[in-house]
């Protein structure tokens, strides 16, 4: 039996970042925290205490019940002995128990994770106010809070235990503090240490983003790898990824403090690439899908964003530059409002199955045929003009954004960096931009990605979608649509219409999953009713 200890709150300067959580709550990766920390169960039962006020979602009560979980509310006033004597007399298990704490993953091997009486401890020289093994004496493990002071006796205590007789291990945790309790077991007990492969502390600020990091280089991809303090992102897609690059290079200086320092150009092995700084920050994405920031938290960070578009707006191409011309706006609007929807939409239908005089419904709401809603979403976009040519980035959805609390500032990465039939293009129109954080914000395109949505049918073309709700939702959106839209001197409409098309043309780039490709249709035909409500 697996017991995950996570009933108290995670500490202030985190919350201050993420909302407050439990810290197994805490988003990591495509998920959260508590998804990676099942995977030490070897199919054992898993419980996970939270707090007795903490609300859980609707979506992440039902990915808990997928997986298993079982949940134990407990009062965040406890003490670590108090919460494990309390779990303990709950579930009554018979024999051992393995106990995880709630900020923590450690990596064992699967015949090491199962070995009776032994706590989890590595040696670190980070100064955080861990437990520590003081030594040995008459063969048994001695632990203190206090930390050595010989640095290579640094070895702190992880997080993870095993317990052989959980009964004996909760009495002794009803008279003791944490320290005294391991002592006391100790020596009742054959308590060894083990060293874990791999041990990641997500309960102090910067350990979570380290931790992160250190789990990212575990995990790399193939296209994106994290190497020490670098991310490095390489393609054989070579023209892409030179013009990815030379956008870095180009920025003014006005915009560097806005992307990661950029650390040098890739070639090898058939495939271009660069190196970034890998940022210390939470992506606006984890921020929206996973956390409970307050209304005043995203008031700063969408400040932040319209700081950073002001920035661009600054910046038009000079005078005489190919992309002051008008021919550049017209082929900027062809391209990419245009063609690329039509070509990607009349992609998808095909592989799908469907044609453009398909109609839906949605949410309730009948819907004109697919071919229709395309025409109506076009119609509402005015031409891009030569006037609006600026500095621009492509991609500026909440995935491939950050911010810097500490800062108050608004980060951005993978700039798209060209434009068909034109080649390397860093100019482009503004609201392009925009759209791509409306469908982050109110098209919710990310918690799509993240699993964060459900889709019932009720019929063949009458579907419902419904996404995990965010904290104070609707005053975000309303946030958002004065800050970013309203106040620049944009209409509602022609930002509904462009966010719609968006969703239209990513439809091909998600074949790999079908069910996500309806997910992400449903998203964009919703989009036709706000345009209407936006137009009345």
């Amino acid at each position: 039996m697996l017991l995950i200890l996570s009933s108290r709150m995670v500490s202030e300067e985190i919350a201050l970042q993420f909302g407050a959580l439990p810290p197994a709550m805490l988003p990591l990766g495509a998920g959260r925290l508590w998804e990676r920390q099942i995977e030490l169960a070897m199919g054992e039962p898993v419980w996970l205490t939270l707090p007795e006020d903490y609300e859980i979602g609707e979506f992440d009560r039902a990915r808990l019940a997928e997986a298993r979980v079982n949940i134990l509310r407990l009062s965040a006033s406890l003490s670590i002995t108090e919460a494990i004597a309390a779990a303990i007399d709950h579930i009554a298990p018979e024999g051992a128990i393995r106990i995880l704490y709630g900020d923590t993953l450690v990596s064992l091997p699967d015949d090491q994770l199962m070995l009776s009486d032994r706590v989890c401890a590595k040696a670190s020289l980070a100064n955080y106010p861990w437990a520590f093994v003081r030594g040995m004496e008459n063969g048994r493990p001695v632990f203190s809070n206090a930390p050595p002071r010989r640095l290579e006796n640094r070895n702190a205590v992880c997080g993870y235990f095993h317990f052989a007789d959980a009964r004996v291990f909760a009495a002794i945790c009803r008279e003791n503090g944490f320290i005294d309790a391991l002592n006391t077991y100790a020596e009742r007990a054959p308590l060894q240490i083990l060293e874990p492969e791999t041990w990641l502390d997500f309960g102090h600020l910067s350990l979570y983003f380290q931790s992160k990091r250190d789990m990212l280089m575990a995990r790399s991809f193939n296209d994106v790898q994290v190497e020490g303090d670098f991310l490095i992102k390489q393609s054989g897609q070579i023209a892409k990824m030179r013009d990815e690059r030379r956008w870095f290079q180009d920025l003014p200086e006005t915009l560097r403090l806005h992307t990661p320092r950029f650390g040098g150009s890739i070639e090898r092995d058939h495939r271009a690439g660069y190196a970034l700084e890998y940022l210390f920050a939470p992506s606006l994405a984890d921020l929206f899908a996973f956390g409970e920031l307050g209304l005043s938290s995203w008031l700063e960070i969408f400040e932040g964003c319209a700081q950073l578009l002001d920035k661009f707006d600054a910046i038009p191409p000079e005078p005489a530059a190919p992309e002051a011309s008008a021919e550049y706006a017209a082929l900027f609007h062809q391209e990419m409002i245009e063609r690329k929807t039509r070509q990607r939409l009349d992609n998808f239908l095909t592989t799908a199955g469907l044609d453009r005089a398909q109609e839906f419904r949605i949410n309730g709401r009948q819907l004109p045929s697919l071919g229709r809603v395309l025409d109506d979403f076009l119609q509402a976009v005015p031409p891009t003009r030569p006037a609006d040519i600026r500095l621009w980035h492509g991609d500026l959805f909440f995935g491939n954004m950050f911010y810097d609390f500490v800062a108050r500032r608004a980060m951005c990465i993978d700039p798209r960096g060209q434009l068909p039939g034109f080649g390397y293009a860093r100019f482009g129109d503004p609201r392009y931009d925009i759209a791509k954080l409306a469908h982050s914000v109110l098209g919710k395109y990310d918690k799509t990605i993240l699993g964060r949505s459900r889709l019932a049918r009720h019929a063949a073309h009458d579907w419902e979608l419904r996404c995990a709700a965010t904290p104070h939702e609707a005053e975000i959106e309303q946030i958002f649509s004065e800050t970013l839209v309203t106040a620049r001197g944009l209409s509602r409409s022609e930002i509904a219409a462009m966010t719609g098309l968006l969703f239209l043309s990513m439809l091909p780039l998600h074949g790999d999953d079908p069910e996500r490709q309806s997910h992400l249709l449903a998203a964009g035909l919703i989009f036709h009713s706000k345009l209407q409500e936006a137009a009345a």
